[in-house]
């Protein structure tokens, strides 16, 4: 039975898997030739969480991808995760409206901030009720990053045993709250003003974009193919990006977005190595 919802809704993103992503896809963003920029014409973000949302059902089909589609790149979906959260990391760095004195305030803030936490983390923590050490290897911690990370560490520790340590403490719920906010803002803050003495982020988030579509482009082929009879690929993984409408009728200029819409659709990678007709089988829909 063909089931409506297929694609879950993505968790927030997490500020630091978003960082980890983006340090091991950077080492790609400068081999990306300009030939293979493909225009960003939508909303990065709802983009990013597209695709997430998607993993769980396309990584579904992996075992029927390797059987029925051997020589088509399995890499493409394993690196989608990956590719998207970087995207996503660049993309907050690019937008960050950041200034050096709204990034030292937020450092202030958070400092002062994790040490009121972690003092009180540390107290539960000798009465047995919080992890010891979790707790330790946050002590740990140095430097801007760091910090940012451990904000976010601690709201983590702090939601997870609210139950045991409800009334037991005087940190409160709002302080929980804002270390869980402040821990992403600093991260990427503190990313924007290292990138402005280097890596432009605007042109790093156009490469990384690129690497995502290119790599959904081509999961999109292989699902094309696989979900032939069920006829569903379009649900498990529906296009990035659409071609803007087209120019009125009796009109002969062509407009910056058709041309960027050409390109984005030259850019698309060629269809996968398969048999000419698919399989006729029909295919499980569970």
């Amino acid at each position: 039975m063909r089931t409506k919802k297929v694609r879950e809704a993505p968790k927030a993103v997490a500020a630091s898997s978003a960082l980890d992503a983006y340090l091991k896809v950077e080492p790609k963003l400068a081999k990306v030739a300009d030939a293979d920029l493909v225009p960003i014409l939508t909303d990065v973000t709802a983009t990013v969480y597209v695709v997430l949302g998607a993993l769980p059902a396309l990584r579904a089909q992996r075992e029927t991808w390797l059987e029925r589609l051997p020589t088509h790149p399995i890499a493409d979906l394993d690196l989608l995760e990956e590719y998207a959260l970087a995207t996503w990391f660049l993309h907050q760095v690019a937008t960050s409206a950041s200034t050096p004195e709204g990034t030292k305030a937020q450092l202030e803030e958070a400092s002062r901030l994790r040490e009121d936490l972690l003092v009180a983390a540390e107290a539960l923590a000798h009465r047995q009720l919080l992890d010891q050490d979790r707790v330790a290897k946050i002590r740990k911690g140095q430097g801007h990053l760091d910090t940012a990370n451990d904000l976010v560490a601690l709201a983590a520790l702090y939601t997870e045993f609210r139950g045991t340590i409800a009334n037991k403490t005087a940190v409160d719920l709002k302080e929980v709250e804002r270390a869980r906010d402040l821990g992403p803002q600093l991260l990427v803050a503190v990313y924007a003003k290292k990138m402005a003495k280097g890596n432009d982020p605007v042109h790093g988030r156009a490469r990384a974009f690129s690497l995502l579509f290119h790599a959904w482009e081509s999961v999109r082929q292989a699902i094309t193919y696989l979900r032939w009879t069920a006829k569903d690929a379009d649900t498990l993984a529906p296009p990035l990006q659409r071609k803007p409408r087209g120019r009125p009728r009796g009109s002969s200029k062509t407009t910056e977005a058709d041309e960027a819409s050409e390109a984005s659709e030259a850019s698309q990678p060629a269809m996968p190595d398969v048999p000419t007709e698919p399989d006729e089988a029909p295919l499980s829909d569970e």
